[in-house]
């Protein structure tokens, strides 16, 4: 079942707080990418990883990131 990443918020910081690693595994779209790097960073994480398969997908992943921050955090 999908879940908007609004929604998990809650359980993605009790899994922070309990591993040094998790991976996130949900639907196209969703914010995996772009929103969970920006909802982490307003918690107050400052080392923040996120993967991408192929270099070029990598690049435009940081272009969208960015851009997602700038809108949030600025």
């Amino acid at each position: 079942q999908n879940k908007e990443i609004f929604d998990i918020l809650i359980e993605l910081k009790d899994a922070l707080e309990n591993n040094d690693v998790i991976i996130l595994k949900a639907g196209t779209g969703l914010g995996k990418t772009t929103r969970i790097p920006v909802m982490l960073h307003i918690l107050g994480y400052k080392k923040i990883f996120v993967t991408q398969p192929r270099r070029l997908p990598c690049k435009m992943v940081a272009s969208r990131v960015q851009e997602t921050f700038d809108k949030y955090i600025a």
